[in-house]
């Protein structure tokens, strides 16, 4: 336990310690032993894939056991994102192909100039009393083109657009069963696969305003070169099979983003349900306040301080 959770009650810190500690440490070997199983929970298949044209980027999942043991992830709204090298772009003009990118309902795919990254952020969205979903923000220093995956020529030539706000949202989220809402009592359970989902940040504003939930932002202490192993570390990560299981204390959005922040800095040597999960059971608690991922956050110094800032509806870099 770090010391940074020594947080007087009542004038009783060692209590609310042991307390905490002991309460997080059970829930994690307990679930730890539910989640251990000889399969992952959702695996690609054919079957579900989205009608909605051609597209070899389309990755569908289906669960393969537990309550929605062969049910479908909704694969025209719910897909990973994909990380594609073209050695030669990559050498001569340090692009890098990614695809699966959420914008205006469809997907699209990107060559994101990794040099002309600019700056990276956590976002902090609320979409339940003092409880956030947590993602990461690549800031670019010019707008982005966007090219539809689906390009054939009785759908006419590949549709293009360009992104006023220059960044991507990298999101890891616990997949649920099309038709069905993700719920806290199963991701509680186990139920969800981790998957690494990718936005414009035009479309999470808008899914985010329409949902109504606030975000905040968290400036990274990240230099360029560390902003630029990071986006490879998290879209490589992306592409990683099996599928974890997603669990909501400890295997989730707040915990999958540290592990790959401190990943990308080389602090750790494998992501998710990892020793950290005993040292700092706490950190994959995301609230805005003192308490849980930020304050992780500040102990690993990657933040300056477990502070937050509004962003504005004219923020568009």
């Amino acid at each position: 336990m770090h010391l940074r959770y020594v947080i007087k009650v009542k004038n009783k810190p060692f209590k609310f310690i042991a307390f905490s500690t002991s309460f997080f440490l059970a829930l994690f070997i307990l679930f730890s032993y539910i989640n251990h199983t000889p399969e992952p929970i959702i695996v690609e298949s054919l079957k579900c894939m989205c009608e909605s044209g051609p597209d070899s980027y389309a990755s569908p999942f289906v669960f393969t056991y537990g309550k929605y043991k062969g049910q479908c992830v909704d694969n025209c709204t719910y897909r990973s994102t994909q990380l594609s090298f073209n050695p030669k772009d990559y050498n001569e003009k340090r692009l890098v192909q990614v695809s699966n990118i959420f914008h205006e309902g469809k997907f699209w795919k990107a060559y994101l100039p990794i040099t002309q990254l600019e700056s990276t952020e956590l976002l902090f969205e609320k979409f339940a009393w003092n409880a956030n979903h947590v993602s990461i923000r690549f800031i670019f220093k010019d707008p982005l083109l966007l090219e539809s995956q689906i390009d054939l020529p009785k759908y006419g030539p590949s549709k293009k657009v360009w992104l006023n706000t220059k960044s991507i949202v990298f999101s890891p989220e616990g997949a649920p069963p099309k038709n069905l809402k993700y719920t806290l009592y199963d991701s509680f359970m186990g139920r969800y696969g981790l998957i690494y989902r990718a936005y414009s940040y035009e479309k999470y504003q808008e899914i985010t305003k329409n949902l109504n939930h606030p975000v905040k932002t968290i400036a990274l202490e990240l230099n360029a070169k560390e902003s630029q192993a990071l986006l490879i570390t998290s879209f490589t990560k992306a592409n990683s099979r099996p599928i974890e299981t997603y669990q909501l204390l400890f295997n989730n959005c707040a915990t999958a983003s540290i592990d790959l922040i401190l990943s990308s800095k080389k602090l750790i040597l494998k992501n998710n349900w990892n020793m950290w999960n005993f040292m700092d059971p706490l950190r994959g608690i995301p609230t805005d306040n003192s308490i849980g991922t930020l304050r992780s956050l500040y102990w690993w110094q990657l933040i300056k301080e477990p502070a937050v800032k509004a962003p504005t509806d004219t923020d568009k870099s």
